[in-house]
């Protein structure tokens, strides 16, 4: 939102919440998978996404950064799986 502002060239020290928030909100369900979920974000290029479960209220927020983390998460996971299967192989000629 403050990039938004700072882009259109606002002054956003003059700026309220109300005056910058969305008009409609998009959320997820929280029973939805991570992907879903991040795809939901991608498409609609959003930064932050509200998760809320089958009444509607709210469970907590999905943010870019949180998705970041958990991706890079299972990149490093993946790699040492290839890492320790290097090892083996070495080992093996040995």
């Amino acid at each position: 939102m403050v990039v938004e502002v700072v882009a259109a060239g606002l002054d956003p020290t003059s700026r309220t919440g109300g005056d910058i928030m969305s008009d409609s909100i998009e959320s997820v369900r929280g029973d939805k998978d991570f992907w879903d979920a991040l795809d939901h974000m991608r498409q609609r290029d959003i930064r932050r996404q509200p998760i809320v479960d089958a009444q509607g209220d709210l469970e907590g927020i999905l943010t870019l950064d949180d998705a970041l983390g958990l991706v890079g998460e299972a990149i490093d996971s993946l790699s040492g799986l290839i890492r320790n299967e290097v090892e083996r192989e070495k080992s093996r000629l040995d």
